[in-house]
């Protein structure tokens, strides 16, 4: 393999350019899955779990991201992993906070 790419340089190139693109492209197409199955493993655990027990939330959605799509998350690192759960995390605590302020409002029309 390693007289292979010594020998044929520009063809190791080209495969490993046509490589980084596959793997950008399955980046970007599974990353609106990624955050999607993000938002929901974090709702469910914070459900089950409720407040005080972060680690163990965090340890259990990130398991379960890295249970779910093996491949991908096999070619991202742990930092973006974690940036995507985080993130899911603060998208959900909008969408709740979205929730009460309804719920408030119709509350206070009655």
């Amino acid at each position: 393999m390693v007289n292979w790419i010594t020998a044929n340089p520009v063809m190791s190139l080209v495969i490993l350019v046509i490589a980084i693109a596959i793997i950008v492209l399955i980046y970007i197409n599974r990353k609106d899955v990624l955050l999607k199955s993000a938002l929901y493993i974090v709702a469910k655990v914070e459900e089950e779990w409720g407040s005080d027990m972060g680690k163990i939330k965090f340890a259990e959605a990130y398991t379960y991201i890295k249970s779910k799509y093996p491949i991908v998350t096999f070619l991202l690192p742990e930092s973006v992993l974690t940036k995507i759960i985080e993130d899911a995390l603060v998208k959900l605590k909008e969408i709740l906070a979205s929730k009460a302020s309804k719920q408030a409002k119709a509350e206070a029309g009655k």
